[in-house]
């Protein structure tokens, strides 16, 4: 009962850290904006940006997989990992009785809770947007749903890969180009192959090496 406890604390405040950051509640609410612009363009008559009001909810899903999630994931791994580890705010979480795989864990979920409030914004405002536009008969929620649920999987391993590189970086900025570039090498490879085995296999190793790697840096 202890752990959850102390796991749940860890959270709340790895959460904390990221909504007292003005970037983090400024890239939602970016997100909206684009999702909302999106609608506008579709409007335009003749729309020479192809946008399809009655699959307008996948676009946007789209946008999020390949600028939002990496950008933020990225963000976040090097203030919660790396920057800690270089300005020293660090040792102040490691004061605390618990150990280190659960202090990294603790800020991978909290990344993926971040993750988690952009993928269900995107999909509740892309949906109603698409039902005021085109008709809620137009509207497939069990397979969009479906979508932002396989896609999330994919962010997990996106966190979890974040954590290895965090751990690793030596400063912010490396940490997020090396976070940027795998995400991209990551996506190529899951197209190219059997999807859910290898995002499983991916999500195993990088957390395995990250738990490893985190525990031993020196702060």
């Amino acid at each position: 009962m202890y752990r959850v406890t102390a796991f749940a604390a860890l959270v709340s405040g790895e959460l904390v850290k990221i909504f007292h950051r003005k970037k983090y509640p400024f890239l939602l609410a970016a997100l909206g904006a684009v999702i909302i612009a999106g609608i506008g363009l579709a409007l335009i008559p003749g729309n020479r940006f192809n946008i399809n009001l009655v699959y307008y909810p996948f676009t946007v899903l789209k946008i999020l997989m390949y600028c939002f999630i990496p950008l933020a994931v990225s963000l976040l791994a090097a203030d919660l990992l790396t920057g800690e580890f270089v300005s020293g705010e660090i040792r102040r979480t490691l004061a605390c009785p618990v150990s280190r795989r659960m202090v990294l864990f603790a800020k991978l979920a909290a990344v993926l809770l971040y993750a988690a409030i952009m993928y269900l914004g995107s999909f509740f405002l892309a949906s109603i947007l698409s039902i005021c536009f085109s008709g809620i008969a137009s509207v497939s929620f069990a397979a969009v749903l479906q979508a932002y649920t396989l896609d999330f999987l994919f962010a997990i391993v996106m966190a979890s890969m974040a954590g290895v590189i965090g751990s690793l970086a030596k400063s912010r900025i490396s940490c997020f180009i090396f976070c940027l570039a795998a995400h991209f090498g990551i996506t190529a490879l899951v197209s190219l192959t059997a999807g859910l085995i290898v995002m499983t296999v991916c999500t195993g190793c990088f957390i395995i090496a990250g738990g490893r790697i985190f525990s031993r840096r020196e702060v």
